[in-house]
Formats: structure tokens, C-alpha cells, sequence
């Protein structure tokens, strides 16, 4: 349903957008519209594993194949033959459950798996609009703004530093704009906060 609703939604904000407004432009502003339509529609996101997550692996008649693994240093996780080492960087626990599935085919009829992230290194926060490399990023207690900014690769040359939006999502969503450009002008430290667990950041474009 939500993906017809985000068509839905493509399709009618670009026959009614004006024409200088290009797909370029349009598109990054509908990326935060189907952000908040999912969180409408309770729909979640899942989060990519990393280095030092913990899962557990469950197939369904293979005791032996079954228990928790930690993702190694290197992005993989070893389980014993037949399967042994398999790459799961930056998966989702259901990319993980089907890559593993297919893997076993090979050995077992019709094989069970079920995949789920039993600890996590960090914690996830998301990045999305007018940075290089919108997505989640793991990251350690107290990472700031600036420094996630700089993960994601930087500002684009569309990023409007001074209209930073931080959305809190817990009990219930808390957005709070930021002006960012007091950080980089002033170095005022209030305008550069640390992220916590549940942060979305969105960088809109600016105001024309």
C-alpha cells in the first residue's frame, strides 16, 4: 500500500510542480514526504548490521546452525559446514535471512531460517536529504551533528545548513529545527548537538 501511495504522490507532484523545478530538485523533497508517510503507515525500517552486532540465526530442524554469531571485523559471519563463512555488511536481518536460505538450499529441503539483531554496536541514526550519501549510520555515544554530516560525505551544493531539522522519534515525535550555520560561522556548540538513539536528521532544500 505505501508503495502505491508514494507512486501516487510522484506522479501528481511533478505534473503539478512548476517548471523550473526539475526531477533533480523534486525527487529529494518527496524522499521526506514517503519518510513520513511510513511512519503514518507504521511501516519501520530495518537497520543494516555492522562490526560487533550480535545476531541470532534460527533454522528450523538444524540445532548445530542455530544460536547467536557476531559479525566479524571483516563483515562476516562464520557458521559451521555446510554453510561457513558468509558476507553480511551492512544487511538487513531479512537480506540475511534470505542470503542464508539460499545457501542452504543447496544442502537442506526446504530450509526455515529466521534472523534477528540481538545487540547492536552503537546505535543507528538516519541522515537523509541534502547530503552526499543520504542513508543509516551506526554511530558511538556522542557523536554530534557536525560529525554525522561528515559521514554522510558533506553538504550538497543545495543544503541549506541554516534549516536543519532534528526529529526525536521515542513515545512520541519531537522535531526541532537547527541552524547549523551558527556552528560553522560562530562556533556556537548549541547548534551542533549530540545525537541520541531514535535521531532522524533531514536536510531540506532552501527556501526559494
Amino acid at each position: 500500500m505505501l508503495k502505491k501511495v508514494g507512486k501516487l504522490i510522484i506522479r501528481d507532484f511533478l505534473k503539478s510542480s512548476p517548471l523550473w523545478m526539475s526531477e533533480a530538485i523534486a525527487m529529494p523533497i518527496l524522499g521526506f514526504a514517503l519518510v513520513f508517510i511510513s511512519s503514518a503507515f507504521g511501516q519501520s525500517v530495518e537497520y543494516p548490521v555492522s562490526p560487533g552486532d550480535t545476531l541470532y540465526i534460527y533454522v528450523w530442524g538444524e540445532d548445530t546452525l542455530s544460536g547467536a554469531v557476531t559479525v566479524g571485523v571483516d563483515g562476516t559471519i562464520v557458521l559451521p559446514p555446510p554453510v561457513g563463512s558468509l558476507y553480511v555488511n551492512r544487511l538487513t536481518a531479512s537480506e540475511i535471512t534470505d542470503l542464508l536460505t539460499k545457501r542452504l538450499k543447496e544442502f537442506v529441503k526446504q530450509p526455515v531460517v529466521t534472523v534477528s539483531i540481538r545487540e547492536f554496536q552503537g546505535f543507528m541514526v538516519h541522515i537523509l536529504g541534502q547530503v552526499r550519501s543520504p542513508s543509516f549510520y551506526r554511530v558511538p555515544e556522542g557523536t554530534s551533528i557536525q560529525e554525522l554530516i561528515t559521514e554522510a560525505g558533506g553538504f550538497t551544493e543545495l543544503a541549506d545548513p541554516s534549516s536543519i531539522i532534528l526529529i526525536r522519534k521515542d513515545d512520541e515525535r519531537v522535531e526541532k529545527k537547527i541552524d547549523f550555520s551558527r556552528f560553522l560561522k560562530q562556533n556556537d556548540m548549541e547548534s551542533n548537538p549530540v545525537l541520541i538513539h531514535s535521531n532522524h536528521i533531514l536536510m531540506p532544500l532552501p527556501m526559494l
